[in-house]
Order: structure tokens, then C-alpha cells, then sequence
């Protein structure tokens, strides 16, 4: 979709009539990095004394670089995203974590060493590919500055980066896709997980409903500090400790886990109507 941006057109034609979206025609015009200019100039360069041809060609060589420029950013900025999912998953799957793991096929070796691995190998290769975009975004920033703008030492570079690096982002999304769609995910170590800290997770919603409750930010954070490490040191329950030391607490409601989840159905359906 960030690719596909440059094809937008400038103004948006509603049932009613035309509505004329300024912030996004700003905003489409910025797509061209200025190469929209390119008449203006082409005109200026022939009336301070270049011939067509020279005006031509020194025009046509920066206003398309800096439209490559422009791809090989969008490019970058894409495979950060798909690689900040793919070293999510990567610690995901770490065997003192193991709260969702890549689809494993069967006959599939894991490590060579350790028969009993299931590496990554897949959200690994994802993190691989981000580097090597970054690194064609940095080839294109090179681009940029010419001997007098007459050298073509940019060419060599744009017919490499420019095919390789949208090529690279088009494999890194089939990558992503088929890692989502087979992704394993195991609830059982998540909640295992979250006891660890026999409920001192949930000191935040602990000090909000204390201060809520009347007491002064200082003395609801101390109460939640103290009973919260020695839930964590002495391996005792945080609600059972918060319970005696304020027990005018709503503690059902501070120990909910739904309530970091509460906004995620919202999310998800952002993301369903992007198809």
C-alpha cells in the first residue's frame, strides 16, 4: 500500500459532488519530491541560456532520482514494520518464552546441532531482507549528489537497488503472510507467563484505583511498590498483599487481564477493512 500511494489520485469524487481533500492533495504533491516541478524547470534552464537538449537531460536525471529516492524510503519504512513483527515473534519463540512459535512443517529440521529446535528461521529472514532495504535507501541517498550533475554513477546503482529492493519488499510480505497465517500460539505458556509475577503486573491499575480512591500519589505508590516486589521476591500474591493494605479496593477490576485487551478487537477490525 505504500507503493501503491503514488497512484493516488489528487481529489476524490463523492456521490454529492467533488470534495476537495487539501491536506491530502499537500500531501500527494509531496509524493513527487518536487519532480512535479520538472516543466517549470526545464522552461527556467532554456531561458538562462541552455540548449533544450542539456535543459532535458539535467531535468529528466534529478527529477527521476529523486522520485527513486522516494521508493527506496517507502521501501525501507515498510520492511522496519515487517521486520519490528518479525523480531517480535523471533523473542516470542524463545524456548524461556515460548508464547507463539512459526509454523513448524513436518520433516522440517530445525537446528543442526540441536535436533530438538524449531529456529525462526523464516521471521530471521524477514529481519535479514529489512537490512539489506535500509541498505538500498542508503545507496539511493548516494545517488543524490552528481559532478556538476552531468556523471551517470547513480545508473548503475538505481538498476540494482531500485528492481532488487521491490522485489526483496514483495517477498519479505509473502514471508509475513505465511508466518501469520501458520502461526502457532500457545495461551497456556502466556498465562503461565503473566503468573510469574504473581500478579505484580498489575501494579499500575493497583496505584491509579488507590489514587482514585483518595490517597495521594506518594502514598499509593508506596503501598503498591512494597507489596508488589515482596509479591515478586517472596512468591506470594500481589491481590492477596493489596487486599490487607487497602482493602477498599475494587481488586476484580484491578485484576482483570482483559483490560489490556480491551481496545485489541477494534485494532484487529482496522486492519480487516485495509483488504
Amino acid at each position: 500500500t505504500i507503493l501503491l500511494d503514488y497512484a493516488q489520485h489528487l481529489a476524490i469524487r463523492v456521490v454529492d459532488g467533488m470534495t476537495v481533500h487539501e491536506d491530502r492533495m499537500r500531501e500527494n504533491l509531496n509524493l513527487t519530491h518536487g519532480a512535479l516541478y520538472s516543466q517549470r524547470a526545464l522552461l527556467a534552464l532554456v531561458e538562462s541560456g541552455r540548449s533544450r537538449d542539456d535543459a532535458y537531460r539535467i531535468v529528466q536525471e534529478n527529477a527521476q532520482r529523486a522520485w527513486d529516492e522516494g521508493i527506496e524510503f517507502r521501501n525501507l519504512l515498510a520492511g522496519a514494520g515487517l521486520e519490528r513483527f518479525a523480531t517480535e515473534l523471533r523473542h516470542l519463540q524463545r524456548t524461556e518464552v515460548l508464547e507463539a512459535r512459526e509454523p513448524f512443517r513436518a520433516g522440517q529440521k530445525g537446528s543442526s546441532a540441536m535436533p530438538h529446535k524449531r529456529n525462526p528461521i523464516v521471521s530471521e529472514r524477514i529481519t535479514g531482507i529489512a537490512r539489506l532495504l535500509r541498505g538500498y535507501a542508503q545507496a539511493g541517498l548516494e545517488d543524490v549528489a552528481l559532478w556538476h550533475e552531468r556523471d551517470i554513477s547513480h545508473s548503475s546503482v538505481e538498476r540494482v537497488a531500485l528492481p532488487d529492493a521491490t522485489i526483496l519488499l514483495d517477498y519479505a510480505h509473502h514471508l509475513a503472510t505465511r508466518v501469520v497465517e501458520g502461526m502457532v500460539v500457545n495461551a497456556d505458556r502466556m498465562r503461565a507467563n503473566i503468573d510469574l509475577t504473581h500478579g505484580a503486573l498489575f501494579s499500575q491499575r493497583a496505584l491509579l484505583a488507590l489514587v482514585e480512591s483518595g490517597r495521594s500519589r506518594d502514598d499509593a505508590y508506596r503501598i503498591v511498590q512494597e507489596n508488589a516486589q515482596h509479591a515478586w521476591d517472596e512468591g506470594i500474591e500481589f491481590r492477596d498483599l493489596l487486599a490487607e493494605a487497602a482493602p477498599e479496593l475494587d481488586l476484580d477490576a484491578i485484576f482483570d487481564p482483559t483490560a489490556f485487551t480491551r481496545h485489541a478487537a477494534d485494532i484487529v477490525a482496522r486492519l480487516d477493512s485495509l483488504d
